[in-house]
Formats: C-alpha cells, sequence, structure tokens
C-alpha cells in the first residue's frame, strides 16, 4: 500500500492499494472540494512517516 498527500486537498490521504485508490479525510475536509477525477501526478508519496 502506498500512501499519498496533496498540499491542495489539506485534510486528507490518499491511499493506493494495486489499482484501488481511497480518500481519507481527517480532520475537517469538506468533501464537496472534490469535484474532480483524483489526478495521482499531483499527490506526493509519503515514504517516512511524520512526527
Amino acid at each position: 500500500m502506498k500512501i499519498y498527500e496533496n498540499e491542495n486537498m489539506l485534510g486528507c490521504y490518499l491511499l493506493k492499494y494495486g489499482p484501488d485508490l481511497l480518500l481519507v479525510q481527517y480532520r475537517d475536509f469538506n468533501p464537496q472540494r472534490q469535484k474532480e477525477a483524483i489526478n495521482l501526478d499531483e499527490w506526493t508519496e509519503i515514504t517516512e512517516p511524520k512526527e
């Protein structure tokens, strides 16, 4: 599984497992802001855990 973050979509992570994508929200994320398809090129893979 790979985990991605996007500075344009603060408040959520994108999880990728094989061909499947799952958008995970936390804090005060408003899902109505996500009106377009997810473009994986806009996301950065997290390779090191955050403190």
